[in-house]
């Protein structure tokens, strides 16, 4: 795993928690546009949902390659819609990785 990678995205939430918003890869709101995990990734690394649309990927494929995650590992982090409980398993990944 990318601990990294995970990190940088934990941070920018815990530094914009109004801007993460589980359900949604990309969203724009009044308050600014708001990310899910796998959105943040992207945003972080500077792509669009237009950029990973010519590399013929989805968010959730990037962000699982740049996270090092296994398919089941992305599928549980990415598509779980409760924003507290996705942001949980993002910080088990950390620290799994941290202990490896």
């Amino acid at each position: 795993m990318n601990t990294d990678a995970m990190i940088e995205v934990r941070e920018a939430i815990r530094m914009n928690p109004k801007l993460h918003r589980q359900a949604l890869w990309v969203t724009s709101r009044s308050c600014g546009t708001s990310y899910c995990i796998a959105g943040w990734r992207m945003h972080l690394d500077g792509l669009t949902l237009e950029n990973l649309a010519d590399r013929e990927t989805s968010p959730a494929e990037y962000a699982r390659a740049r996270f090092g995650l296994t398919g089941e590992e992305a599928e549980v982090l990415f598509y779980e819609m409760d924003s507290q409980v996705a942001l949980e398993r993002l910080d088990e990944y950390i620290e799994r990785s941290k202990n490896a």
